[in-house]
């Protein structure tokens, strides 16, 4: 079974989405640091509760996925933009990829 043609083919696009995705996550942290790098130029908050809830809600509209699904992937991902804006802003000097 493992080595079906068909599950094979299926894999090797599976992986190819994969990477998209990462490559849009590694493109979205390219803005996210200049976010931070404006919102500490500007004395801003890091969180914006409102904007986070706006992101997250938008993106129910935009697919058929489970909206629980949605807001799961979008948590983790704003999450972890925060703690990069937190690094940036906080521990300019100590801050490294």
């Amino acid at each position: 079974m493992l080595n079906n043609p068909e599950l094979q083919e299926i894999r090797k696009k599976i992986d190819i989405q994969d990477n998209i995705i990462l490559k849009a996550l590694e493109e979205r942290l390219t803005l996210v640091k200049k976010v931070a790098e404006i919102k500490k130029a500007n004395n801003l908050p890091i969180r914006d509760l409102a904007r986070e809830k706006e992101v997250i809600e938008s993106k129910y509209k935009k697919t058929s996925l489970p909206k629980e699904f949605i807001k799961k992937l979008y948590k983790l991902i704003i999450d972890n933009s925060v703690s990069l804006e937190e690094k940036i802003i906080w521990n300019p000097k100590k801050y490294q990829n």
